[in-house]
């Protein structure tokens, strides 16, 4: 199916080239509404990823112990919908899935599950998420634009740990306030570059959501090189670092243990994507 999407999205991007710029665009050029699907394919490189469910558990290694150490694809997908050039709507899917295999040099603890060494691991880590975002336009000076504002984001998160006799799963689904900053300015007629920051951190109970003391942060930053192609798309490179995590007690009647967890995940990714006007 990704196959068949990426295709169908290079077939869209030769015929906008030739054909799609002299007689169709997505947005009329007066319009007080406008919409900006955007793609973005690439690879995503995991610098560091630890974890720990049960205070007295393991503190696993993902990165060293777990074969977290490849270049893994990476995708993104979302739309904006600008409003009088000032304001701006942001709809936003992210998958992250990480799937490895690994043997067990030492005996693993997770949540109370023990995982004798030498056996053979399986490891599937999916933290997608969900983000809308609004900004607006609070400075303006010649070709630079500044946007503020805020991200509500929803979590799907799923991890798992077997080795084909015992298995621990966890599953999260969770809301996530985040604010947001975004720079744009133009180099040339052709050339622009893009800044942008979602980020928030917070420690405490009430506020991150829990009645348990509990540390919570998410960053996303990029930097976006920006080619306008022609008059229906632009083509661009995106440079992300994409992190966080959470470290606290929460506990209820599904855990299997003490409730506690460390989740700290820190990424990198480079992309190629394409917006259409």
């Amino acid at each position: 199916m990704k196959k068949i999407f990426i295709l169908l999205l290079s077939s869209i991007l030769f015929i906008s080239t030739f054909a799609l710029e002299n007689f169709f665009t997505l947005n009329e050029s007066e319009g007080s509404v406008k919409f900006y699907p955007l793609y973005e394919k690439g690879f995503l490189n995991i610098f560091s990823h630890k974890i720990q469910f049960g205070k007295d558990c393991t503190y696993f290694d993902y990165v060293k112990y777990g074969n977290q150490n490849n270049l893994y694809p990476f995708e993104r997908f979302s739309i904006d919908m600008v409003i009088k050039n000032k304001h701006i709507v942001t709809f936003l899917y992210q998958p992250l899935t990480l799937k490895t295999e690994a043997y067990l040099f030492d005996t693993l603890v997770v949540d109370s599950v023990i995982f004798p060494e030498g056996s053979n691991m399986e490891f599937f880590y999916s933290f997608d998420f969900y983000r809308v975002s609004y900004m607006y336009n609070i400075l303006t000076f010649k070709r630079n634009k500044v946007f503020f504002g805020l991200s509500f984001q929803l979590r799907n998160a799923f991890i798992s740990f077997s080795d084909g006799e015992n298995i621990l799963t966890n599953s999260n689904i969770g809301p996530v306030p985040i604010f947001k900053l975004k720079t744009e300015s133009e180099i040339g007629s052709k050339l622009s570059f893009e800044n942008e920051f979602d980020g928030f951190y917070a420690s405490g109970k009430y506020i991150t959501g829990s009645k348990n003391d509990f540390v919570g942060a998410i960053f996303d930053l990029s930097s976006r090189f920006v080619y306008n192609l022609n008059s229906f798309s632009n083509l661009f490179l995106n440079l992300r670092y994409l992190g966080g995590g959470a470290e606290g007690t929460s506990k209820d009647e599904t855990s299997r243990y003490d409730g506690y967890v460390k989740n700290w995940l820190h990424t990198f990714s480079v992309s190629f994507g394409i917006k259409l006007k």
